[in-house]
């Protein structure tokens, strides 16, 4: 039986290794890159190894997969202690929060705010209608009026392109970790135990950048006989009978067929669309149109120093400064070499087409460095300014977005062989461990060329229910 796996992330490399287990099958991964892992692969510039922005695994991943990932990069898989800093009104406080750091930093009054928000009323709000609950609503009403408009507002406008009451509540109850004020404040006490502190201020990194998880499977694969077709882009999915017949390619020798008898795709679920031939009815490519992912820009600065400062992350939700996350990345593994150089990312939210996608990167350059000025945050000399962008960052959930969503899937579903998975697949908030986690579990509904459609979409009913870690 011949299968066909659409991307190389971390999705399909998961899937493509469980069903690798199973006899009988030919599977071939069609990557548009040259190499594997999607958004959670790594590149080496001038010796540093890079990611696509800030990746980790948080140490709430099931063992499972923490055994799996050991099994493919042994004692390079390394467990490192968080290091992120939050900048906020001027200040600097440690990220995840520590009791005293906050206090100190942020002063008694905003801690007195706080303290205010857990005590008093305000958070004990009036209960609101499902049609009146928004991003808004939800997230004042379990964390607070001082948290909400200082952080989470501000940051979720620069992330997502939309006012907080534009959004779902669907986003907030996916996006933030702690339902209330007490449990946020519980993480922050935990953090003081040596032994908790371990587990809630740590995180699994790769000694040689995120992606090589992803090399690490492409290994395994192909010693197992899986077909990589990289460089090559899915066009056209010929769809007869109600199934997907064919799998038009676009390669560096021209156009190809690629015959399937079962295709997974992880590609975003708005393009797989687009991309059925015959097309398909109006109405559903409405839907598609309806469901909007936002780009990112990532600013990379090389600069000559071997390390810019002690953090792996700085989170920043003032619209003044242009990123919304800077990362370096030797931080994240403990890389001491080279020593008279690092290279820091700058993620910043944009749209496809706007004037952050199309600026030329020594332009984006500078005002990356006019806003860590803002920051206090001094650089040495830049010695090269590149960019990478990425298309689908961050699916937004807008209101209503659920009934278009479910059109498509619906349609999806209906078709004989065919499944859609993964985080774009499934317009999905998740971390790493989550989307290897649903990969495995979808190769456990399938078996003798068949899904068991029933308990596939049981475990993404669940799988809607996740919440991403910080």
């Amino acid at each position: 039986m011949d299968i066909v796996i659409l991307g190389a992330g971390l999705s399909g490399l998961a899937l493509a290794n469980e069903l690798s287990k199973q006899s009988g099958y030919n599977i071939t991964i069609i990557e548009k890159q040259s190499g594997a892992g999607g958004m959670a692969r790594s590149f080496q510039r001038s010796g540093i190894n890079l990611d696509l922005g800030s990746h980790r695994l948080h140490p709430s991943s099931p063992l499972k997969i923490l055994e799996d990932i050991r099994s493919l990069i042994g004692l390079d898989l390394l467990l490192r202690p968080r290091n992120g800093l939050l900048c906020l009104r001027g200040k600097k406080v440690k990220f995840p929060l520590d009791p005293w750091n906050a206090f100190v930093n942020l002063g008694p009054l905003f801690a007195g705010k706080l303290a205010s928000d857990m005590i008093s009323g305000s958070i004990k709000h009036k209960p609101y209608s499902d049609q009146e609950q928004n991003f808004e609503t939800v997230l004042e009403a379990a964390l607070g009026s001082t948290l909400c408009r200082t952080f989470y507002f501000p940051y979720a406008r620069k992330l997502w392109g939309l006012p907080p009451e534009e959004l779902s509540d669907i986003q907030a109850r996916r996006r933030v970790s702690s339902a209330s004020l007490g449990q946020i404040a519980g993480k922050m006490f935990r953090g003081l135990g040596s032994r908790m502190k371990s587990l809630d201020r740590s995180f699994y990194y790769p000694r040689k950048g995120f992606g090589q998880i992803a090399e690490g499977y492409v290994n395994r694969l192909k010693n197992q006989g899986v077909c990589f077709l990289f460089d090559h882009e899915a066009m056209k999915l010929i769809r007869k009978n109600s199934g997907i017949v064919d799998v038009e390619l676009e390669s560096p020798e021209g156009e190809k067929q690629v015959p399937a008898d079962y295709v997974f795709s992880s590609l975003p679920v708005t393009d797989i669309i687009e991309m059925l031939d015959p097309p398909l009815p109006s109405e559903i490519l409405d839907s598609a149109k309806s469901l909007v992912f936002r780009a990112t820009v990532l600013v990379y600065l090389e600069l000559d120093v071997g390390q810019l400062t002690s953090w792996d992350a700085h989170y920043s939700p003032e619209p003044s400064v242009l990123f919304s996350r800077m990362s370096e990345p030797k931080n994240y593994s403990g890389a001491q070499t080279p020593g008279d150089k690092t290279i820091i990312c700058l993620e910043v939210p944009c749209e496809v087409g706007d004037k952050t996608w199309t600026a030329a990167p020594v332009d984006l350059g500078f005002k990356i460095i006019e806003a860590l000025d803002e920051l206090n945050i001094s650089t040495s000399p830049v010695l090269d300014t590149f960019v990478v962008q990425l298309r689908h960052a961050y699916p937004v959930y807008k209101i209503g977005f659920q009934r278009h969503l479910h059109t498509l899937l619906d349609y999806l579903d209906s078709l004989a062989n065919f499944v859609s998975f993964g985080r774009q697949g499934l317009f999905w908030y998740a971390n790493a461990h989550h989307v290897i986690q649903a990969s495995q579990e979808l190769a456990g509904c399938f078996g003798s060329g068949k899904l068991n459609q029933a308990r596939w979409r049981e475990i993404r009913q669940r799988m809607n229910d996740i919440t991403v870690a910080d």
